[in-house]
């Protein structure tokens, strides 16, 4: 039996989508997952499939809706996932017959055929390995490496990011540079000429210049 919510595939293309790196609590990286999601359920097409651990089913169905599949399937901690992501992940995406696998966060089935896409948020895993666990950042550079010698598609969600890439390898298949969206629920223009962020910040006595930063706080960032 296919994954709960799977409908027939009929002529779509069938993209499985791998959200198993997302934590319960997702900060950068986890919202483009998230948000990639919920944009790719909207939009009707492809026929997506997302691959998630085997807990998380009832999250990523609330993220998705209804239509789109959902295959619980991964273990949770990091290691036993990287492992399954290797060894059992190219046989469920060939049972769920997909035509694409798309993994959002560097890493990509290495011994699987299908044509797969990889994104690549930043180069720190190589450029700044200190900044990182030192079992994490060698395994993420060889994922690169992998992504390198085996996606037919690398996404790079900014221009620093591609040229950093093609100086570290020559790539396989194509780079192309994706920039992250904007939640226009979220965020949009005022109106009013920024007065009512400027009324804002003066409560909190910040003045121009300034500079604002909304991230996790780590060392890469």
């Amino acid at each position: 039996r296919g994954p709960v919510g799977l409908a027939d595939r009929g002529a779509a293309v069938r993209v499985s989508l791998d959200v198993t790196a997302v934590p319960a609590s997702p900060a950068g990286a986890g919202r483009y997952v998230i948000e990639l999601t919920r944009a790719l359920a909207a939009l009707g097409e492809p026929d997506l499939v997302l691959v998630s651990r085997r807990h998380d089913g009832p999250r990523w169905h609330e993220y998705a809706g209804p239509g789109v599949g959902v295959l619980p399937a991964a273990p949770g901690p990091r290691p036993l996932r990287l492992a399954w992501e290797q060894l059992s992940l190219p046989g469920v995406i060939r049972r769920l017959e997909a035509d694409v696998h798309h993994g959002p966060h560097y890493t990509m089935p290495r011994r699987s055929r299908l044509p797969a896409v990889v994104t690549v948020h930043d180069m720190t895993f190589v450029d700044h390995p200190e900044w990182h666990e030192r079992g994490k950042a060698a395994y993420f550079r060889g994922a690169i490496r992998a992504a390198l010698r085996s996606a037919r598609v690398i996404v790079c969600v900014s221009q620093a990011t591609a040229d950093r890439l093609l100086a570290f390898g020559q790539p396989a298949g194509q780079v192309l540079v994706i920039p992250h969206g904007v939640d226009l629920d979220r965020f949009a223009p005022a109106g009013d000429d920024g007065m009512a962020d400027r009324e804002m910040l003066a409560t909190l006595g910040v003045s121009a210049p300034y500079v604002a930063f909304v991230g996790t706080v780590e060392p890469r960032k």
